[in-house]
């Protein structure tokens, strides 16, 4: 046997027996949790059912993503909704982030909330 194709059974093997735990890998441009795959799109991540082939939810940020795949590898469906409200609240916090450094940058003086 030539050293790719035994490469190649090894990656097979570890990602067979990735499929039985919870913990999230990277493959390619996506991370894999169970079923789930994230990928990053140009507005946050997009999160993906692989055995129902369907878009489940997308979150603003990586660690959101993952905490959905997460809950729902876990079974845990009453806490999808809290992920994706704090995963809202982080971008939103994130965008006045931004703004107030753009604002301060062009001289506009101090912010008062």
């Amino acid at each position: 046997m030539n050293q790719s194709k035994l490469a190649k059974e090894l990656d097979d093997i570890m990602e067979a027996g990735l499929q039985d735990i919870y913990f999230p890998y990277a493959k390619g441009n996506s991370i894999r949790l169970k079923n789930t795959v994230i990928r990053r799109t140009k507005q946050g991540y997009l999160v993906f059912d692989v055995k129902n082939s369907k878009r489940i939810a997308e979150t603003f940020s990586k660690r959101g993503a993952i905490a959905y795949a997460h809950a729902i590898a876990k079974n845990k469906p009453g806490r999808l909704d809290t992920i994706l409200e704090l995963d809202m609240k982080l971008g939103k916090h994130y965008m006045d982030i931004l703004f107030a450094i753009c604002i301060q940058e062009r001289g506009g003086g101090p912010l008062y909330v």
